[in-house]
């Protein structure tokens, strides 16, 4: 019988934001299933994407087109990491944008706790 290894903590891409960062900018799109972001506090940012040349914000629920974030903003998205305000998680893209909170898988969870830059 297999035993269930219970969860210490809340999900994490990495101990420190740089971890996280890049582990974030590496998941693969998988059978319909694209990772996303969202920042607390920069809700007008909207849900954020990786796409190969930098970071965007995503215009239509499917994906499908993004607006590529100034420098500026994507800065803003950084601290939102290093302050623990950034959630992290995959979903399957919808033509509606009405994905169901149980279709999200969350990688990496905003717990308003800050971690270390690891810079």
């Amino acid at each position: 019988m297999d035993q269930q290894v219970p969860i210490t903590g809340p999900p994490s891409l990495g101990q420190t934001a740089d971890a996280a960062w890049r582990a974030w900018r590496a998941q693969p799109y998988v059978m319909g299933n694209a990772c996303y972001a969202t920042a607390v506090g920069l809700e007008a940012l909207g849900e954020l994407t990786w796409q190969n040349d930098g970071l965007y914000r995503v215009i239509d629920p499917d994906g499908s087109r993004a607006k590529r974030l100034t420098n500026a903003q994507e800065d803003d998205v950084w601290e939102a990491l290093v302050s623990g305000r950034l959630l992290i998680y995959r979903r399957r893209n919808s033509q509606t944008g009405k994905d169901s909170p149980r279709s999200r898988v969350v990688l990496h969870e905003a717990t308003g706790t800050p971690i270390p830059d690891g810079i």
